[in-house]
């Protein structure tokens, strides 16, 4: 008998991905410079998220979830962030996750909540190190994309909303418009892919992508305007808390009964 493969998750395959693009874009960094925020947020981030599962199921277990928030925490953070700040929010950031609940599930994205809590009360810069090259972020997410069923419709509706935002207001203040579509769409590149699509906190069902896609960019243009130093993770955690609203929009459609109406 030819033994079976063991099958990669899209957890895993997110684990691997956001890897090789950590190793590429922190090549030109320097690795000195992001290894240890990288070290520090994945083992916080995953021996919390197995000591609170632990708890609620007594099985001691590696998170892939856990893993994820940290990698993405530090690739988002500025190199060279504090050790001690990267820590304190990917602590933050599983709390969040099983805190912060409605219908079993975590209502806000844990890595963007707590990336927002360093932005607010410890003045954390995003720097977003993990984006370095565009086109290999772009590559890794449609990999990532094909596991994802109908998550293309927030991210093209996302973009093309924050796009017509960007260029309305490029037009009214005078500034260039093609510099402000670049400026803020091409560093959109590791949210869209790695963050908006997060199937956790994300509507259910694929008829409220669009609508969800179309709340995000206006967050992110609001944050934009009103809070540049949290662009992309504002927006994404106003959308949020929308998601218990779509889900049940969702399920009101699938449980409606057309011949009801008729009565």
């Amino acid at each position: 008998l030819v033994p079976l493969r063991p099958r990669i998750n899209v957890k895993q395959y997110t684990i691997i991905l956001l890897i090789f693009l950590a190793a590429v874009s922190g090549y030109r960094y320097g690795y000195e410079n992001i290894l240890g925020q990288m070290a520090v947020a994945v083992l916080l981030t995953g021996i919390t998220n197995s000591i609170i599962e632990y708890f609620r199921t007594k099985m001691l277990r590696i998170s892939d979830s856990g893993l994820i928030t940290g990698l993405i925490i530090s690739m988002v953070l500025a190199p060279n962030s504090s050790l001690l700040l990267t820590g304190l929010l990917s602590i933050v950031a599983i709390a969040s996750k099983y805190i912060l609940r409605l219908n079993n599930r975590p209502v806000f994205n844990p890595a963007a909540f707590g990336l927002m809590i360093g932005v607010i009360f410890f003045k954390s810069i995003l720097g977003w190190w993990g984006d370095y090259y565009h086109i290999l972020t772009i590559i890794a997410g449609s990999i990532l994309l094909i596991k994802y069923t109908g998550h293309w419709k927030m991210i093209f509706t996302f973009l093309a909303t924050l796009s017509i935002l960007i260029f309305v207001r490029a037009l009214i203040s005078g500034s260039p418009v093609i510099d402000q579509l670049y400026l803020n769409i091409s560093i959109s590149s590791f949210f869209i892919f790695f963050m908006l699509t997060d199937p956790k906190t994300s509507p259910l069902l694929p008829d409220q992508f669009i609508n969800f896609g179309i709340l995000t960019a206006v967050g992110s243009f609001m944050a934009l305007i009103f809070f540049p130093s949290a662009l992309f993770i504002g927006g994404l955690l106003a959308a949020d808390v929308f998601v218990p609203y779509l889900n049940y929009r969702s399920l009101r459609k699938l449980t409606h009964n057309p011949l009801e109406e008729k009565f």
